[in-house]
């Protein structure tokens, strides 16, 4: 079961709000920050596993929940058993659109 962690949280809504300012779609930053910059910011180093999805464009966050689910790599991250906390993270893009930004950790 997946349990929200606050700092897991802030992580992901600080990969977002990173993706919109900087206007980058990727799970690397363009200075080369990884999924684990942002959750060691927040100061969760003590981690044995990480997976992240992302999403990006039009619509709302259910709509983006359906593509991930829809998303063999992405549903497979919702779905691990191995991951036991979550974050999420969403935002709007420079263009309007939405982000979104899930972080999964075993602590």
């Amino acid at each position: 079961m997946l349990a929200s962690q606050p700092q897991l949280q802030a992580a992901a809504s600080a990969k977002c709000q990173d993706m919109s300012a900087r206007d980058y779609f990727s799970h690397v930053g363009p200075e080369g920050e990884s999924p684990c910059s942002f959750v060691k910011a927040q100061g969760l180093t003590d981690y044995i596993g990480i997976a992240e999805n992302i999403a990006g464009g039009p619509g709302t966050a259910e709509g983006i929940l359906g593509l991930w689910k829809n998303s063999r790599g992405h549903n497979r991250n919702m779905l691990n058993s191995r991951y036991n906390n979550v974050g999420y993270g969403v935002c709007a893009d420079q263009d309007g659109g939405s982000l979104a930004v899930q972080i999964f950790l075993r602590i």
